[in-house]
Protein backbone atom coordinates (compact mmCIF):
# COMPACT_ATOMS: atom_id res chain seq x y z
CA UNK A 1 0.00 0.00 0.00
CA UNK A 2 2.93 2.15 1.08
CA UNK A 3 4.52 1.05 -2.65
CA UNK A 4 1.02 2.58 -4.65
CA UNK A 5 0.56 5.76 -2.47
CA UNK A 6 4.76 6.85 -3.36
CA UNK A 7 3.77 5.66 -6.90
CA UNK A 8 0.99 7.70 -7.28
CA UNK A 9 2.24 10.46 -6.02
CA UNK A 10 5.02 10.21 -8.34
CA UNK A 11 2.95 10.31 -11.19
CA UNK A 12 0.92 13.47 -10.32
CA UNK A 13 4.39 14.55 -9.49
CA UNK A 14 5.45 13.56 -12.92
CA UNK A 15 2.35 15.62 -14.38
CA UNK A 16 3.24 18.82 -12.47
CA UNK A 17 6.27 18.96 -14.41
CA UNK A 18 5.95 18.11 -17.71
CA UNK A 19 3.58 19.26 -20.74
CA UNK A 20 0.27 18.11 -19.42
CA UNK A 21 -0.12 19.87 -17.02
CA UNK A 22 -0.50 22.91 -19.61
CA UNK A 23 -1.53 21.40 -22.53
CA UNK A 24 -5.05 19.53 -21.42
CA UNK A 25 -6.35 21.78 -18.88
CA UNK A 26 -5.10 24.78 -21.05
CA UNK A 27 -6.87 23.33 -23.94
CA UNK A 28 -10.18 22.59 -22.07
CA UNK A 29 -10.28 25.52 -20.38
CA UNK A 30 -9.86 27.45 -23.79
CA UNK A 31 -12.91 25.13 -25.37
CA UNK A 32 -14.85 26.11 -21.84
CA UNK A 33 -14.25 29.79 -23.24
CA UNK A 34 -15.19 29.95 -26.82
CA UNK A 35 -17.62 27.55 -26.95
CA UNK A 36 -20.99 30.35 -25.48
CA UNK A 37 -18.63 32.89 -27.88
CA UNK A 38 -18.68 30.80 -30.44
CA UNK A 39 -22.78 30.10 -29.99
CA UNK A 40 -23.47 33.23 -29.68
CA UNK A 41 -21.65 34.37 -33.03
CA UNK A 42 -22.56 31.74 -34.99
CA UNK A 43 -26.16 33.42 -36.78
CA UNK A 44 -23.84 36.05 -37.40
CA UNK A 45 -20.96 34.61 -38.86
CA UNK A 46 -23.50 32.55 -41.11
CA UNK A 47 -25.33 35.47 -42.57
CA UNK A 48 -22.25 37.45 -43.34
CA UNK A 49 -20.99 34.35 -45.19
CA UNK A 50 -24.69 34.27 -47.19
CA UNK A 51 -24.73 37.80 -48.51
CA UNK A 52 -27.52 38.08 -50.55
CA UNK A 53 -29.51 35.00 -49.57
CA UNK A 54 -32.64 35.30 -47.11
CA UNK A 55 -31.45 33.02 -44.02
CA UNK A 56 -33.85 32.39 -41.01
CA UNK A 57 -31.59 31.85 -38.02
CA UNK A 58 -33.38 31.51 -34.99
CA UNK A 59 -31.36 33.69 -31.72
CA UNK A 60 -28.77 31.64 -30.00
CA UNK A 61 -30.01 30.31 -26.45
CA UNK A 62 -28.20 28.98 -23.66
CA UNK A 63 -28.07 25.80 -24.88
CA UNK A 64 -26.76 26.51 -27.80
CA UNK A 65 -23.29 27.07 -26.03
CA UNK A 66 -23.17 24.29 -24.12
CA UNK A 67 -24.25 21.42 -27.08
CA UNK A 68 -20.88 23.63 -28.76
CA UNK A 69 -18.95 22.63 -25.42
CA UNK A 70 -19.97 18.91 -25.43
CA UNK A 71 -19.16 18.78 -28.54
CA UNK A 72 -15.94 20.15 -28.44
CA UNK A 73 -14.80 18.13 -25.87
CA UNK A 74 -16.12 14.79 -27.65
CA UNK A 75 -13.84 15.34 -30.53
CA UNK A 76 -11.20 17.48 -29.93
CA UNK A 77 -10.89 17.08 -26.65
CA UNK A 78 -10.59 13.15 -27.02
CA UNK A 79 -8.22 12.96 -29.21
CA UNK A 80 -6.23 15.16 -26.70
CA UNK A 81 -6.56 13.23 -23.93
CA UNK A 82 -5.82 10.19 -26.30
CA UNK A 83 -2.71 12.05 -27.67
CA UNK A 84 -0.96 12.78 -24.35
CA UNK A 85 -1.88 9.32 -22.76
CA UNK A 86 -0.54 6.86 -25.47
CA UNK A 87 3.42 6.64 -23.05
CA UNK A 88 0.98 5.58 -20.43
CA UNK A 89 2.74 2.42 -20.51
CA UNK A 90 4.53 1.67 -23.33
CA UNK A 91 7.15 4.92 -22.68
CA UNK A 92 7.78 3.37 -19.18
CA UNK A 93 8.20 -0.52 -21.40
CA UNK A 94 10.82 1.34 -23.97
CA UNK A 95 12.59 2.93 -21.33
CA UNK A 96 13.04 -0.24 -19.45
CA UNK A 97 11.99 1.95 -15.96
CA UNK A 98 8.94 -0.07 -15.73
CA UNK A 99 10.52 -2.67 -15.02
CA UNK A 100 12.92 -0.98 -12.78
CA UNK A 101 9.91 -0.21 -10.61
CA UNK A 102 7.50 -2.77 -10.54
CA UNK A 103 9.56 -4.29 -7.48
CA UNK A 104 8.41 -5.15 -4.35
CA UNK A 105 6.46 -2.77 -2.56
CA UNK A 106 5.02 -1.64 -5.76
CA UNK A 107 3.05 -4.84 -7.30
CA UNK A 108 2.35 -4.83 -10.97
CA UNK A 109 -1.07 -3.85 -10.33
CA UNK A 110 -0.58 -0.87 -8.06
CA UNK A 111 1.65 0.56 -11.41
CA UNK A 112 -1.21 0.30 -13.25
CA UNK A 113 -3.90 1.54 -10.93
CA UNK A 114 -1.68 4.84 -9.90
CA UNK A 115 -1.21 5.39 -14.19
CA UNK A 116 -4.85 5.36 -14.09
CA UNK A 117 -5.73 6.96 -11.04
CA UNK A 118 -3.41 10.06 -11.62
CA UNK A 119 -4.65 10.33 -15.63
CA UNK A 120 -8.30 10.45 -14.60
CA UNK A 121 -7.79 13.12 -12.28
CA UNK A 122 -6.24 15.29 -14.34
CA UNK A 123 -8.67 14.66 -17.34
CA UNK A 124 -11.93 15.45 -14.92
CA UNK A 125 -10.02 18.23 -13.27
CA UNK A 126 -9.60 19.47 -16.60
CA UNK A 127 -13.60 18.76 -17.93
CA UNK A 128 -14.80 20.59 -14.46
CA UNK A 129 -12.83 23.68 -15.92
CA UNK A 130 -14.23 23.51 -18.95
CA UNK A 131 -17.60 23.17 -17.89
CA UNK A 132 -16.88 25.95 -15.30
CA UNK A 133 -15.90 28.31 -18.11
CA UNK A 134 -18.59 27.75 -20.40
CA UNK A 135 -21.26 27.90 -17.38
CA UNK A 136 -19.55 31.91 -16.54
CA UNK A 137 -19.43 32.77 -20.17
CA UNK A 138 -23.36 31.53 -20.81
CA UNK A 139 -24.93 33.16 -17.98
CA UNK A 140 -23.22 36.68 -18.98
CA UNK A 141 -24.12 35.86 -22.44
CA UNK A 142 -27.24 34.08 -22.42
CA UNK A 143 -28.61 35.05 -18.51
CA UNK A 144 -29.64 31.54 -18.74
CA UNK A 145 -27.57 29.14 -16.96
CA UNK A 146 -29.36 25.70 -17.18
CA UNK A 147 -27.04 23.96 -14.48
CA UNK A 148 -29.12 20.98 -13.73
CA UNK A 149 -29.00 19.91 -17.33
CA UNK A 150 -25.62 21.19 -18.16
CA UNK A 151 -24.44 18.88 -14.89
CA UNK A 152 -26.09 15.83 -15.87
CA UNK A 153 -24.46 16.14 -19.01
CA UNK A 154 -21.28 16.72 -17.54
CA UNK A 155 -21.82 14.02 -15.60
CA UNK A 156 -21.80 11.81 -18.74
CA UNK A 157 -19.26 13.24 -21.25
CA UNK A 158 -16.89 12.57 -17.47
CA UNK A 159 -17.69 8.45 -17.86
CA UNK A 160 -17.18 8.65 -21.90
CA UNK A 161 -13.64 10.35 -20.50
CA UNK A 162 -13.33 7.81 -17.93
CA UNK A 163 -14.04 4.76 -20.39
CA UNK A 164 -11.56 6.65 -23.29
CA UNK A 165 -8.77 6.49 -20.75
CA UNK A 166 -9.20 3.36 -19.79
CA UNK A 167 -9.12 2.13 -23.72
CA UNK A 168 -5.89 4.69 -24.03
CA UNK A 169 -3.92 2.90 -21.03
CA UNK A 170 -5.47 -0.38 -22.34
CA UNK A 171 -3.92 0.30 -25.99
CA UNK A 172 -0.44 1.89 -24.33
CA UNK A 173 -0.19 -1.64 -22.24
CA UNK A 174 -0.61 -3.79 -25.40
CA UNK A 175 1.92 -2.02 -27.10
CA UNK A 176 5.23 -1.22 -27.11
CA UNK A 177 5.79 1.70 -28.75
CA UNK A 178 3.59 5.40 -28.11
CA UNK A 179 2.74 5.41 -31.86
CA UNK A 180 1.03 2.12 -31.96
CA UNK A 181 -0.63 2.57 -29.05
CA UNK A 182 -2.08 5.82 -30.53
CA UNK A 183 -3.21 4.33 -33.45
CA UNK A 184 -5.06 1.59 -31.40
CA UNK A 185 -6.98 4.04 -28.96
CA UNK A 186 -8.04 6.16 -31.93
CA UNK A 187 -9.33 3.21 -33.56
CA UNK A 188 -10.93 1.89 -30.42
CA UNK A 189 -12.82 5.67 -30.20
CA UNK A 190 -14.11 5.46 -33.83
CA UNK A 191 -15.44 2.38 -33.13
CA UNK A 192 -16.91 3.92 -30.32
CA UNK A 193 -18.46 6.78 -32.12
CA UNK A 194 -19.66 4.68 -34.83
CA UNK A 195 -21.62 2.14 -33.24
CA UNK A 196 -24.64 3.75 -32.07
CA UNK A 197 -25.62 4.25 -35.82
CA UNK A 198 -25.50 0.40 -36.66
CA UNK A 199 -28.52 -0.62 -34.54
CA UNK A 200 -31.16 1.12 -32.29
CA UNK A 201 -30.07 -1.35 -29.25
CA UNK A 202 -26.32 -0.15 -29.82
CA UNK A 203 -28.09 3.60 -29.69
CA UNK A 204 -29.36 2.95 -26.74
CA UNK A 205 -27.11 1.42 -24.49
CA UNK A 206 -23.57 2.11 -26.19
CA UNK A 207 -21.01 4.22 -24.68
CA UNK A 208 -20.93 6.25 -28.05
CA UNK A 209 -24.98 6.72 -27.06
CA UNK A 210 -23.83 9.38 -24.35
CA UNK A 211 -23.80 11.92 -26.72
CA UNK A 212 -26.87 11.74 -28.09
CA UNK A 213 -28.15 11.85 -24.46
CA UNK A 214 -25.95 14.73 -23.82
CA UNK A 215 -28.08 16.39 -26.41
CA UNK A 216 -31.46 15.30 -25.48
CA UNK A 217 -30.48 16.63 -21.61
CA UNK A 218 -29.85 20.36 -22.96
CA UNK A 219 -32.68 20.15 -24.99
CA UNK A 220 -34.66 19.48 -22.03
CA UNK A 221 -33.30 22.04 -20.25
CA UNK A 222 -35.16 24.56 -21.48
CA UNK A 223 -38.41 22.81 -20.15
CA UNK A 224 -37.01 21.92 -17.43
CA UNK A 225 -36.97 18.35 -17.46
CA UNK A 226 -33.60 16.84 -17.12
CA UNK A 227 -34.21 14.40 -15.05
CA UNK A 228 -36.58 12.32 -17.17
CA UNK A 229 -33.90 12.91 -20.57
CA UNK A 230 -31.13 12.11 -17.62
CA UNK A 231 -32.67 8.64 -16.40
CA UNK A 232 -33.18 7.70 -20.17
CA UNK A 233 -28.76 7.58 -20.06
CA UNK A 234 -28.41 5.51 -16.72
CA UNK A 235 -28.10 2.35 -18.73
CA UNK A 236 -25.87 3.46 -21.31
CA UNK A 237 -23.85 5.50 -18.07
CA UNK A 238 -23.98 2.23 -16.26
CA UNK A 239 -22.28 0.31 -19.28
CA UNK A 240 -19.41 2.80 -19.80
CA UNK A 241 -18.58 2.49 -15.89
CA UNK A 242 -18.49 -0.58 -16.20
CA UNK A 243 -16.28 -1.18 -19.47
CA UNK A 244 -13.93 1.53 -18.05
CA UNK A 245 -13.12 -1.04 -15.19
CA UNK A 246 -12.68 -3.80 -17.29
CA UNK A 247 -10.25 -2.04 -19.72
CA UNK A 248 -8.47 -0.90 -16.25
CA UNK A 249 -8.62 -4.66 -14.96
CA UNK A 250 -7.88 -6.01 -18.53
CA UNK A 251 -4.43 -3.72 -18.46
CA UNK A 252 -3.85 -4.79 -15.29
CA UNK A 253 -3.94 -8.96 -16.46
CA UNK A 254 -1.81 -7.83 -19.73
CA UNK A 255 0.85 -5.94 -18.05
CA UNK A 256 1.25 -8.51 -14.97
CA UNK A 257 1.73 -11.27 -18.00
CA UNK A 258 4.25 -9.16 -19.93
CA UNK A 259 8.57 -9.60 -20.03
CA UNK A 260 9.71 -6.22 -19.21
Amino acid sequence: MKGQTAFLEKEFLEIAKTYKIYVIPGLFLLIGLMSPILAKLAPDLVKSMAQGLTIQIPPPVAADAYLQLFKNLNQLGVLAVIFTSTGLVAEEKARGTAALMTVKPLTRTAFIVSKYVATAVLVLGSILLAYLASLYYTVILFREALFAASALALLLASAYYLLISAVTLLASTLCRSSAAAGGLAVGAFIVLSVLPSLHPWLARYTPGALVRYENALLASGANLAPTRAFADAVPALGITLALAGLMVALSVVVFRRQEL
